[in-house]
């Protein structure tokens, strides 16, 4: 069996704007709760800023997933990499 690759899931990736997104983000490790609301802080932030059009997202122990659509120009990963700081 072959490992999984996330890069694999780039692969033939597009962005648009105001394109809608499902995406989830594996975290490294089981977060506290405290990390878990700054999780919840940086996605909120993203819509606070209007970058994005938040219709949905869920913080899991171990990841994260959230339905949006860009707002802007700005490319999918260049929002994720925002997000994720």
């Amino acid at each position: 069996m072959r490992p999984a690759h996330s890069s694999d899931l780039r692969k033939g990736r597009i962005s648009v704007p105001l394109g809608l997104y499902f995406v989830s983000k594996r975290l490294i490790a089981v977060l506290p709760d405290p990390y878990r609301d700054d999780i919840v802080a940086a996605v909120l932030h993203a819509r606070a800023k209007e970058t994005i059009y938040l219709h949905a997202f869920a913080v899991m122990p171990d990841h994260w997933h959230a339905l949006f659509s860009l707002r802007t120009e700005e490319a999918l990963g260049t929002r994720m990499n925002a997000i994720c700081r």
